[in-house]
């Protein structure tokens, strides 16, 4: 049983994944210290102007999830700069490892494969990572449909292929993001 260090989601197969199409660049929100590979959301709550979406960090169990950062924030409250993210499409499938509280329990089955769950923004020795929280199943984010072919059955927080879902549970509609 090997125990697998936890990475950031990415795109494991995608329709249009890092196509300068589909990549967005949506300023950052002030104070923000999200780093490359967290989930974040274009929030137009900071300004009257809904063109003019500022990024942010998803927040726990969260209802808003525009993609993934390809760059680290600035953490500045001026001069905020457009960071690359590459925004989520339930056609794409992405990788994720898996996380429970009890680190015994972060091992995907195969009856898993279907089962929806939520994510959470764990931390597994000292590495910091969106994984898929075996654990919850009330606020669902993620369906799990299958599991990465490299992993062991036996390996703790192994690598989940998810889609995303909407916080309704439906197919997520990749965002468009202003020009």
């Amino acid at each position: 049983m090997a125990t697998l260090t936890i990475e950031a989601p990415r795109i494991y197969s995608a329709r249009n994944s890092m196509n300068p199409d589909t990549i967005g660049n949506v300023k950052e929100a002030d104070s923000q210290t999200f780093v490359a590979g967290d989930l974040v959301y274009p929030d137009d709550s900071v300004t009257a102007d809904v063109d003019n979406k500022c990024l942010k960090i998803c927040g726990a169990d969260p209802a808003k999830i525009g993609g993934i950062a390809l760059k680290a924030a600035t953490n500045v409250t001026t001069g905020n700069i457009e960071i690359p993210i590459e925004p989520i499409n339930s056609e794409d499938t992405y990788q994720m490892n898996i996380y429970h509280a009890t680190p015994a329990s972060a091992i995907l089955n195969s009856v898993q494969i279907g089962d929806t769950y939520e994510i959470i923004r764990a931390t597994v020795s000292s590495v910091i990572a969106w994984c898929v929280d075996m654990a919850a199943t009330t606020n669902i984010r993620v369906i799990v449909v299958g599991k990465h072919p490299s992993d062991a059955g036996t390996d703790l927080y192994g690598r989940a292929l998810v889609k995303f879902l909407t916080t309704d549970g439906t197919n997520f509609n990749m965002l468009r993001f202003s020009p």
